[in-house]
């Protein structure tokens, strides 16, 4: 039966070694110590080509508006 004889964190790793006689290790495990990732942000989906060019109209006829109504640049 083993136990540990010594538990460390060495270069990343957190180190544990197992002994069967008391004295010294018959087995070392390494695991690799991991930062918590925080969730990734969701990503917004880009606009599709007819959706760039349904908004490209819509201010363009917004500006043609305002220019035969005497209004320049949108402002009263």
């Amino acid at each position: 039966m083993s136990h540990i004889l010594r538990e460390y964190d060495e270069d990343g790793y957190h180190v544990i070694e197992y002994t069967s006689d008391g004295k010294k290790a018959s087995a070392i495990t390494k695991t690799l110590i991991v930062d918590d990732v925080p969730e990734p942000l969701p990503i917004e989906p880009a606009p599709t080509v007819e959706e760039m060019q349904a908004q490209t109209l819509i201010n363009t006829e917004y500006l043609i508006t305002m220019n035969e109504m005497g209004i320049e640049g949108g402002k009263l």
